[in-house]
């Protein structure tokens, strides 16, 4: 059986687009009018049975109305009048060629990746028969200030408890308690699939306070003496770490970087396993870690802190210190 803490990133920037997806296709046309298949005629088909050939409409103007020329694979046919019937056998077989372009944000990409996993950990403990646990917890904001106004560790929280529970009110009870059994009665619990819906897409990027929850988590939910349980955490972010308000800029990142990696490291340092998933462009896990970038403009400098933040580099202290 296997303990798991999914460490979500609830930033403002989840809300931004993540990948475009597009399906391109044949599509019927519900018309019958020579007027409507006139219309078309740029982009118009027929399908004979077997395949989706191209149709070609011209009209033409004469003493009592309109004359439309269907042309298509070496055939015509004729028809008279705006409103008269697409001639036979065209009608009811027009088709036109659609591309549909589909946008998903960083956000909607999350909830699907943290639902598959969940169901794929609740398929594994039903047919195992094991317990495997799994806890979420989200992070955004810290309690700087922006502004007049303090963000009161905004989005920075426990998601699978019975109640969202926010991180400058989680208690000890807490903690133990967002640890839950994935399968239930053959099925996902619904705690899961709660916590899930609840992800949100607001805020900054404390890492850190992330991280401390998660440790919070496992120490609450020690494993017992004897006990065969595995301890695993799995972060998932969309680039650097840092609160930027009105009076920070990117110096300040270092500031939430560094002590999450503290925090992996003493989760590691228990046997843990930590695994970190990039949710951004250049997130590169076969990448070679770059020491001599200090920019976080620069990909290699996130890439190297979420090598750092993983089991990769298990003596990992800073973003200077790699172990």
């Amino acid at each position: 059986p296997t303990d798991i803490v999914l460490v979500l990133d609830q930033s403002g920037s989840m809300a931004e687009s993540f990948q475009t997806s597009s399906t391109s296709g044949y599509q019927k046309l519900n018309i019958s009018e020579n007027s409507e298949a006139y219309s078309n005629r740029d982009n118009l088909y027929y399908f004979n049975g077997q395949n989706y050939v191209k149709v070609s409409v011209s009209r033409e103007v004469t003493w009592d109305g309109y004359r439309y020329t269907y042309s298509w694979n070496g055939q015509t046919a004729i028809s008279y009048g705006r409103n008269e019937s697409i001639p036979s056998p065209l009608k009811g077989n027009l088709y036109r060629y659609t591309t549909t372009t589909t946008t998903t944000s960083k956000q909607q990409a999350l909830k699907d990746a943290v639902t598959e996993f969940v169901n794929s950990v609740q398929a594994q403990a039903q047919e195992d028969g094991v317990d495997h646990r799994i806890a979420m917890v989200g992070f955004a904001s810290d309690n700087s200030r922006s502004g007049w106004s303090t963000l009161n560790y905004g989005n920075t929280e426990l998601l699978s408890t019975t109640a969202v529970v926010n991180y400058r009110n989680a208690t000890n009870s807490d903690y133990k308690n967002s640890l839950v059994s994935v399968n239930s009665n053959g099925t996902v619990n619904s705690r899961l699939t709660t916590a899930i819906d609840r992800i949100d897409a607001e805020g900054g990027t404390a890492i850190n306070l992330g991280m401390e929850m998660a440790q919070n988590i496992l120490n609450n939910n020690p494993v017992s003496s004897g006990e065969e349980r595995n301890q695993v955490v799995i972060v998932f972010t969309d680039g650097e770490p840092g609160i930027f308000t009105s009076d920070s800029d990117s110096t300040r990142t270092n500031d939430y970087a560094n002590p999450a990696i503290s925090t992996a490291k003493a989760i590691k340092d228990k046997g843990v396993k930590v695994y970190s998933v990039g949710i951004f462009d250049g997130a590169d896990a076969n990448a070679a870690v770059d020491t001599t970038t200090t920019s976080w403009s620069n990909v290699k400098t996130t890439n190297r802190f979420m090598h750092y933040l993983s089991s990769n580099y298990p003596n990992a202290q800073s973003m200077s210190n790699g172990g």
